[in-house]
């Protein structure tokens, strides 16, 4: 991995007005905000994808509208298949 990553004067005066505004080290701002970054992105300590946590109030909503679907044939599982027939 390539640690010399040329200056950017930008994200510099970012790191170190929020070093001065809040009173942090320069280094402990830089690495707070990679490490958010990283957590938005879903990515591990690792450097790999992590897997994303199941959200249950999303997934209970999506089986709730799937739910109130109207029932388009009404025959079961075993009629549509055709067993005992």
């Amino acid at each position: 991995m390539n640690t010399n990553l040329p200056a950017n004067p930008e994200t510099e005066r970012l790191a170190k007005n929020i070093a001065e505004a809040t009173g942090r080290p320069l280094p402990v701002v830089v690495r707070e905000a990679m490490a958010a970054k990283a957590e938005a992105d879903g990515i591990g300590a690792e450097g790999h994808p992590r897997r994303k946590k199941l959200n249950f109030a999303k997934l209970n909503a999506i089986l709730e509208r799937a739910a109130r679907r109207p029932v388009l044939d009404p025959r079961t599982p075993d009629e549509i298949l055709g067993y005992n027939a």
